[in-house]
C-alpha cells in the first residue's frame, strides 16, 4: 500500500485519508455528528469540564470522543447530544438526509422538522381511510404548496413586525 493520498481526499477525525466515495456511510455520519458536536461545543456557554461531568466522564475522554481519537458509540451520540442540547430530529435529518451537519442551523430545516409531529398527528387524527405513500409528483406538489405557505407566512410576519416597529418610532 502506498502513502500517497488520492486527489480530492478528505481526512477523517481519526486522521485517515479517504474520498467521500470510499468512505463508508457510517463513517460519514459519525464524522458529521462529530463536527456538529464540535460546533455546538464551541458555541456553548458551558465549559468542556461541565459537559463532561454531566456525562460522568473526564473532559479528556469527552474531547477524545468528539475529536475522533475514540469511537463514537450510539450511547455517546445520544448522551453528548443531550448534554449539548442538540435537537435529535433536526440533527438526524441534517446528517442523514443532507449529509451536512451545517444544515442543522438552517432555519428552513428547523421549520420543516417542527412541522413533522403536528402534521403526522393531524393526518392520523383526521384520516378517514387507509393511507398510502404519495406518488413522487404528488409529494413534490404538496411540498411546493407547503413551502409557499411557509414563505407567505414569513413575509406576513415580517410585514407585521415592520409595521409595529414603525408605529413605535412615530
Amino acid at each position: 500500500m502506498h502513502s500517497r493520498t488520492q486527489s480530492g481526499a478528505n481526512t477523517t477525525p481519526q486522521g485517515r485519508q479517504t474520498t467521500p466515495a470510499l468512505q463508508r456511510k457510517g463513517e460519514r455520519v459519525e464524522d458529521q455528528f462529530r463536527l456538529l458536536f464540535q460546533a455546538e461545543l464551541m458555541n456553548s456557554t458551558q465549559s468542556v469540564d461541565t459537559i463532561a461531568k454531566k456525562l460522568g466522564m473526564t473532559s479528556r475522554n469527552l474531547q477524545r470522543i468528539i475529536y475522533g481519537q475514540q469511537k463514537l458509540t450510539a450511547a455517546n451520540l445520544v448522551e453528548i447530544g443531550d448534554a449539548l442540547s442538540i435537537d435529535k430530529a433536526r440533527a438526524t435529518v441534517a446528517v442523514e438526509r443532507f449529509q451536512d451537519y451545517r444544515m442543522y442551523y438552517d432555519a428552513a430545516l428547523t421549520i420543516a422538522v417542527n412541522l413533522i409531529k403536528p402534521v403526522v398527528e393531524m393526518i392520523n387524527h383526521h384520516a378517514t381511510t387507509s393511507l398510502e405513500p404519495l406518488h413522487p409528483k404528488a409529494a413534490a406538489e404538496l411540498a411546493n404548496r407547503v413551502g409557499e405557505t411557509v414563505i407567505m407566512n414569513q413575509v406576513q410576519l415580517c410585514a407585521r413586525r415592520e409595521k409595529l416597529d414603525n408605529s413605535k418610532h412615530d
